[in-house]
Formats: structure tokens, C-alpha cells, sequence
């Protein structure tokens, strides 16, 4: 009995190690293996590091945290000149980038910028974590739409109130002379007509 406590005591103690072991062990897998094969992404980007890619698209928290711990570098550019935070479903994932050192004002060959990209396709959170970060909201691309032309054009209220707080202009006129105050109004969003009417 004696000798079997003793035993149990060890075993208990190396099984602490262990688990530590195995679980370090698990997470490099995932690195190993390729993020992209397990997400069952592919990546069409040459220039990406391809599992890191995989995981910010899937919105993957551990694997984007792991594989910049491991270096992946999140500074490389597409073909289009994007940087990783053009594609960022979340704040959780934007920040992370961030934090590693993504410019969040990086122009790609358009002159889109990241927030350009949160604003068109709704995604509030990252949105957030690039104004908190300093995004440039007065940034213009293509015709010269702002942030809050595609905001009030993609209809999210989220995104567009959350612009406006940070001081966008409603009546600041694209290249074709529309207003975001205007484009709520062709588009029939009346409840973001009458939040940019506030800010008149």
C-alpha cells in the first residue's frame, strides 16, 4: 500500500508535466500540420503565410495567436496590396494583428484601407478595433468613398453610428457628388437617413 501511495503521488505529479507537455504539444501540431488543411481553408494568395490566412478567415482566436507567436508574418501583402486586416471577420482577430504590428492605415493598390473593407461588409467589431487603433476615417478610395459611404451603402447602423461618433462628415460628397446622407436616402434606409439627419 505503502509503496503504491508513493507511486500515485508521482504519477499525479508527472501528470501535471504531462498535460503540460501534451497540450504545447497539441498546439504546435496545429502549426505542424497546417492551419489550412484542419480549417479545410486554401489559400488563393501566394504571397500569404497560408495557415496564418487560414485561421484569421476563420476567425480561428488560438491559431492566429499561436502562429504569430511562432513568427508567421502578419506584414506581408497580397497581390492587391491587403494586408491581413482587409479579411479580419473580428475585433478578437484585428486586435491580435494589431498588437503584431499590421499598419491599420496600409493602403492597398487602390487605396482602399482596412476600415473601408469593416465599413462595406458590416463588421462592427473590427471596425472599432481600427478606430481605437487610429484608422483614418476621412480615408478616401475609388470614386472617393469614405468609410461612412460604405457604411450607409452596406445599411449596417452599428458601423455607421459608430463613425459618426469619431466625427465622419454626412455631407462629405464622393467623386460622383453623393453624400452618405444622400445614399441612406436612395437606398430607402430611413432609420440611417434620420440617425445622419442628427448629425447634420
Amino acid at each position: 500500500m505503502k509503496k503504491r501511495k508513493a507511486l500515485s503521488g508521482q504519477t499525479q505529479g508527472s501528470l501535471s508535466a504531462l498535460a503540460r507537455q501534451r497540450l504545447g504539444a497539441g498546439l504546435a501540431a496545429i502549426a505542424l500540420a497546417g492551419t489550412a488543411g484542419i480549417l479545410g481553408v486554401q489559400s488563393v494568395k501566394a504571397s500569404w503565410p497560408p495557415d496564418l490566412y487560414a485561421a484569421v478567415v476563420e476567425n480561428h482566436h488560438l491559431a492566429v495567436r499561436l502562429l504569430l507567436w511562432q513568427s508567421e508574418d502578419p506584414l506581408v501583402l497580397d497581390e492587391y496590396g491587403r494586408s491581413l486586416l482587409a479579411y479580419a471577420p473580428s475585433g478578437g482577430v484585428a486586435r491580435l494583428l494589431i498588437e503584431a504590428g499590421v499598419d491599420v492605415n496600409q493602403p492597398e493598390a487602390n487605396g482602399a484601407l482596412p476600415l473601408h473593407h469593416a465599413a462595406r461588409h458590416g463588421r462592427y467589431g473590427v471596425a472599432q478595433a481600427l478606430v481605437e487603433a487610429g484608422a483614418d476615417i476621412a480615408a478616401r478610395f475609388g470614386a472617393g468613398g469614405t468609410a461612412l459611404h460604405f457604411a450607409v451603402w452596406q445599411g449596417d447602423p452599428q458601423v455607421v453610428t459608430l463613425l459618426l461618433e469619431q466625427g465622419a462628415v454626412v455631407e462629405d460628397p464622393d467623386g460622383y457628388g453623393n453624400t452618405p446622407i444622400y445614399l441612406a436616402q436612395v437606398q430607402e434606409h430611413t432609420h440611417l437617413y434620420e440617425l445622419l439627419e442628427q448629425y447634420r
